[in-house]
């Protein structure tokens, strides 16, 4: 008998795990979904933050990526409850909060996440966050709520002063470093291999660990990534759907620019032995 997708992706933090993914902020096709399950990858974070995307496409990427076997999670625009149990009912197994600076949110989503009586999120129809599968509501609400996880965004210098405080009580299961926006409050723009941003990397993997909580990064290369796994962060989101796309699109263009083909050489030096025969006529 089918069964309820489970949250592999927090499984494998919670024991301690290492997990590996990607971002998708452009492409709607949700075969982008399936060819990072093929590829091996843990998770997909959807950007409902930046990105364009309308809800028929986080639906639908959601849908694909849970029937493929990948965890997805999406970051909206805000902390907004209402838009929360959207996301959830989308299909989304996680969601992701940008810029966490205190305890209060973690305590609102918490609530906003899960199913009385631990939380006030409303009952829908068995839909895609349920793999379109009923059950005894005790269970339906189990299920739900085991695999509900709450990602929270350190983006500037009072999360990462306030980690203890934010973490303290349970309830995140992933701790999301943004370098960009943290390396703007520490006050060395766009430099995130700074040696700030560096201890407050390795800062916040030390207090998140004693909290038993996963830190993780986005990494625009796999050198950037290995140098991020051994400072201790678990979660490895690899770049973005376009910014892979736009680096392998621009490494194709300059190499085959940058190429004198071997007949325009050929044909160079025959011109240049032709003339000389005429010249010398």
């Amino acid at each position: 008998m089918p069964s309820i997708r489970s949250n592999h992706l927090k499984a494998k933090l919670h024991a301690g795990g290492t997990a590996f993914g990607t971002w998708i902020v452009m492409n709607r096709n949700p075969a982008i979904v399936r060819i990072a399950a093929a590829s091996g990858f843990d998770f997909v974070f959807i950007d409902a933050e930046h990105g364009d995307f309308s809800w028929e496409t986080v639906a639908s990427l959601c849908d694909m990526a849970r029937a493929s076997d990948l965890v997805p999670i999406v970051r909206p625009s805000e902390a907004n409850p209402f838009l929360t149990n959207r996301i959830q009912d989308l299909g989304a197994m996680g969601l992701m909060y940008h810029d966490v600076r205190s305890r209060e949110l973690v305590t609102g989503m918490l609530s906003a996440m899960r199913y009385p009586p631990d939380g006030n999120r409303g009952l829908t129809s068995f839909g895609a966050s349920m793999d379109y599968l009923g059950g005894p509501g005790d269970e339906v609400r189990r299920i739900s709520d085991e695999n509900s996880m709450l990602i929270i965004q350190i983006e500037s210098r009072a999360g990462v002063e306030n980690i203890d405080q934010i973490l303290d009580g349970g309830g995140v299961d992933l701790v999301e470093i943004g370098r960009g926006d943290l390396s703007m409050s520490l006050g060395v723009p766009m430099e995130p291999k700074h040696a700030r941003v560096v201890r407050a990397i390795e800062y916040l993997v030390e207090r998140s660990e004693r909290h038993g909580v996963a830190v993780g990064v986005n990494c625009i290369s796999i050198e950037d990534g290995v140098e991020m796994l051994d400072l201790g962060v678990r979660c490895i989101s690899f770049s973005s759907d376009r910014r892979i796309l736009q680096s392998a699109y621009s490494q194709a263009a300059r190499a085959l620019a940058g190429h004198t083909p071997a007949s325009a050489a050929a044909g160079a030096g025959l011109s240049s032995s032709a003339s000389g025969r005429i010249e010398n006529g």
